[in-house]
This record gives structure tokens, C-alpha cells and sequence, in this order.
């Protein structure tokens, strides 16, 4: 019997990539006690003490998918259909997979009526890097009849492996050396001076930093002549100078951007293939990056 999941890791400042609830449907927030006794009963159903139902609720198997919209929060969708005839209530659920860290259970609020597709949205956790072997599943507690019991769903390892793999990969380059955006500088003519730093990790390998780019929202370019750059071995840290601008300052765009502050870096390392990593914008200049958008914004408007 597999065994109950473990506590991950906190997340980027998106969306918390721990344990914690998320409301998929039209349910109300539940207190703390209501998600400590979900996690409890998946746990205790999963050590073979709990009601394990004698035929599934929902369907065995099911269909996986990883939103854009849901790839900052690090969240995937589930997709699951009733077997019975009358429509079932997904309480909590917890993803178990050899190619991830496991988290505790998340509170779950998703009705599952007979014919219809419902979606049930699980957090993963940090990339295990080698992936393990074996397949993957949903462990979902499913409220049928006025109890609660715990089922086992089957889901798409081959698009949990491709997660795994662009996240190990840029494991790997991390290791060599992070990058991150600086504190932000002057500020010409709406366009915003910033560096990316590369800073120096475990592995003493020579980096490259080849490519940069922006987000919906923001446009990002190194200054002319500083890509590629190369962080030499031996050398603990290299700044390249880049400008940020507005692409895009209507209101819409950014109420739909679910990665407005995500910019994303290319890198090698030791000569090897290019590998994108992502990185936020943080902190002061998070900050003037709004007042930048907001300023955009009432010029358009005026």
C-alpha cells in the first residue's frame, strides 16, 4: 500500500506550491479542521484502515493536463467522470507520482455529475530528478452516500515525464548558476534599466547565458553587445545590463495574465544544450514595474 504523502516545498509568489486548499467549484472555503481531516482520511484509507469502495466511484483512469493558466501555480487538472448514477462530491486528493515530490493532501470542492467531465486540480510537487519508476495516480477522497472513501485514479504519465523532464533540465542548469532580476535603475523614457544576475551554485561549470525574454505584459532585451554572456568557471557572479518596457498596457491583459511578472532566461552549461529557466520580478521592482504599467495605462486612456 503506498504510503500517506509528504509535506513539499514552497513555491514562487504566484500561487503556493505546499499544501494548502483550492476551490474548484462553487463550494465555500472550509475551515483548517475541514483540510486536516481530508488529509487524515486520505492518509488513513491509503495505510489500508480506511473504506476502500468495492467498485469506483469515478472512472479508473483519467485524462491529465497542465494549463497554461495553471503552470506558474505549478497545479494540474485531473479529469474525472462519475460511474454511478447519481453525482458524487471530489472533497480532497493528493497526485503520487515517481517523478515528483509528494505533498500533503489539498481540500478539494468538485461535484462529479454522471455524464459530465469535471476537473480536479492537484499541486505538484518539486521535479525528482532522476524520475523514479512506476506509474502515477490521483489518490482522490470522494464523499458518496454520506461517507467518505478513498479511490484510486490512473492519469497520463507521459505528461507528467515531459514536466519532469523541462524541470529537471533546468535543475540542472541551476546548479551551475541561478539567474535573477536586479533592483531596478533609471527609468527613460518608459523603459525600465534592470541586470539579470547569474550567480554561481554547486557545479564549477562554465555558463552561458544566450537569450532573454519578456512576459504578455512586460517586453525584456539585453543592451546591445552583452548576449551571449559567459559566467567562466571560477567565477562566482556576472551582471548583464537589460531593459524592460510595457508591450501591452490595457487593463484586460493584465487582469488575464497569470504570468505578468515571469520572465524567462536561456542558458548552457559546460557547452550543452540551451535550457530556458524562468525568473520573477520581485520586490521593488515588481513594484515599479506596476507603477510602469499603471502610468501606460492612464497615457492610453487620456
Amino acid at each position: 500500500m503506498a504510503e500517506a504523502p509528504r509535506r513539499g516545498h514552497a513555491g514562487g509568489p504566484d500561487a503556493p506550491r505546499g499544501a494548502g486548499a483550492v476551490h474548484n467549484g462553487a463550494m465555500p472555503p472550509r475551515p483548517r479542521a475541514r483540510l486536516a481531516a481530508v488529509a487524515t482520511a486520505l492518509a488513513v484509507a491509503l495505510a489500508g484502515c480506511g473504506a476502500v469502495p468495492e467498485f469506483p466511484i469515478v472512472g479508473p483512469t483519467a485524462v491529465l493536463e497542465y494549463p497554461r493558466t495553471l503552470q506558474a501555480q505549478r497545479w494540474i487538472e485531473v479529469h474525472v467522470e462519475s460511474e454511478g448514477g447519481e453525482d458524487v462530491m471530489v472533497t480532497g486528493g493528493a497526485l503520487f507520482s515517481p517523478s515528483f515530490e509528494r505533498l500533503d493532501a489539498v481540500e478539494v470542492g468538485v461535484r462529479v455529475y454522471p455524464g459530465h467531465d469535471a476537473r480536479v486540480r492537484l499541486p505538484l510537487g518539486d521535479a525528482v530528478c532522476p524520475a523514479g519508476a512506476g506509474p502515477s495516480s490521483a489518490q482522490l477522497v470522494i464523499e458518496s452516500d454520506g461517507a467518505e472513501v478513498v479511490q484510486s485514479v490512473a492519469v497520463d504519465d507521459a505528461v507528467l515525464a515531459e514536466i519532469n523532464q523541462n524541470e529537471c533540465l533546468m535543475q540542472g542548469v541551476t546548479d551551475a548558476a541561478v539567474p535573477s532580476l536586479g533592483l531596478p535603475g533609471a527609468i527613460d523614457d518608459g523603459a525600465l534599466h534592470t541586470t539579470i544576475t547569474l550567480t554561481r551554485a554547486e557545479s564549477s561549470q562554465s555558463v552561458v547565458l544566450t537569450q532573454a525574454a519578456g512576459s504578455v505584459i512586460f517586453a525584456l532585451e539585453a543592451d546591445a553587445g552583452e548576449l551571449p554572456a559567459e559566467l567562466v568557471a571560477g567565477r562566482l557572479r556576472l551582471e548583464v545590463p537589460v531593459t524592460i518596457r510595457v508591450a501591452r498596457c490595457d487593463p484586460h491583459a493584465f487582469a488575464e495574465s497569470k504570468q505578468t511578472f515571469l520572465f524567462k532566461v536561456w542558458m548552457s552549461v559546460g557547452g550543452g544544450p540551451e535550457t530556458y529557466v524562468e525568473m520573477h520580478a520581485e520586490g521593488a521592482l515588481m513594484e515599479v514595474l506596476q507603477e510602469l504599467f499603471d502610468a501606460c495605462g492612464e497615457a492610453d486612456r487620456a
